[in-house]
Formats: structure tokens, C-alpha cells, sequence
């Protein structure tokens, strides 16, 4: 009885270290798709260049792979950021996950800028570039109905915006 009492004691004894080892860590879990070390938020030399690093050093950072793959795929669309403030137009990166995940990145590189076919792009593409939902609502209405955009003049005003078509103006495809 007593080879089992002792067993019991040790396997008791480990679990406690374990425990004990694992409370010492830096690692924080504050949602269950990130793990954030606190050096990692307050290092701001360590941060990536959103427009050039790979998926590897993204996922090797801590971020979980169904935001590098969105945040890749922006990239790759529009040719990069500008602001890190344009996160929020991936889809599932509100407010909350904005700030966790900006404090991994910082733009050192320029975007390549990609060419917006304004007639050809579905919501998604829209909606990166910078378009709310009413403006793409507005402009997939006209395209049911054969109206396209043909020209700046026609951007601006599906735009409402004059900051939104500075930034877009001279990216434009009107091509079918």
C-alpha cells in the first residue's frame, strides 16, 4: 500500500512544479487566437514591416495563421498600407483585435499600390480599398443596372468622400 501512496506523492509533487513553472512564463492569453508576450507589446524595435515580412516571421511572432493569411491577402490586393489603421478593413479585426494585433507591425516600406478595377471587383476588393458599404452598395446597385463608372468624375461622386479619392484617383482601372 505504501508503493502506492508514493506513487500518488510523486505524481502530486510534479503536477505542483509543473504548475508552478508554467505561472512564471510571460505569456499572456487574453483571446484564444492570440499569444502576446509582454516584451513582444512593449519592444517596439521587434515590430515587422507589415509591407515586406513573410508569413513565417508573422507566425513565428505569435499571430494566429487566419489573420496572416487576411493580412497577406489585403497585401496582396491592394499592394500593401499605408496606415495601420486600414487592419480594420479585414474582415474580424474590429477595435479590439486592431490594437492587439497593430502593436506587431509598423510600415517602414512603401506600398506597392495595386490598381483598383472598379468595375470588376467584388465586395471584398471594394471594401479593402477603402469603399464603406453604403459606397459599394451604391456602386453594385449601378452595375445591375449597366451603369458604370467611366471616369473620375463618376468615381467622386460614388465616393462622397475627398479623401478616399485623392488616395484613389490616379489607381483606377474603368475597364470592363
Amino acid at each position: 500500500m505504501s508503493g502506492k501512496v508514493f506513487k500518488i506523492s510523486i505524481v502530486i509533487f510534479n503536477f505542483f512544479l509543473f504548475l508552478i513553472s508554467e505561472s512564471n512564463t510571460n505569456i499572456i492569453y487574453d483571446n484564444p487566437r492570440f499569444t502576446l508576450s509582454e516584451n513582444r507589446k512593449l519592444n517596439k524595435e521587434s515590430r515587422l514591416d507589415i509591407n515586406s515580412v513573410a508569413k513565417g516571421e508573422i507566425l513565428a511572432a505569435g499571430l494566429s495563421s487566419s489573420y496572416v493569411d487576411k493580412i497577406l491577402e489585403y497585401r496582396e490586393i491592394t499592394g500593401g498600407f499605408s496606415e495601420l489603421i486600414e487592419l480594420k478593413r479585414i474582415s474580424g479585426i474590429g477595435d479590439k483585435n486592431y490594437k492587439k494585433i497593430a502593436d506587431y507591425f509598423l510600415i517602414e516600406s512603401k506600398p506597392k499600390k495595386e490598381r483598383l478595377a472598379v468595375n470588376r471587383g467584388d465586395e471584398k476588393t471594394l471594401k479593402y480599398f477603402g469603399l464603406s458599404k453604403k459606397m459599394i452598395k451604391n456602386l453594385l446597385k449601378n452595375r445591375e443596372k449597366g451603369v458604370y463608372i467611366s471616369n473620375n468624375i463618376d468615381l467622386k461622386d460614388i465616393l462622397n468622400s475627398e479623401k478616399l479619392y485623392v488616395d484613389l484617383r490616379d489607381r483606377v482601372d474603368y475597364g470592363l
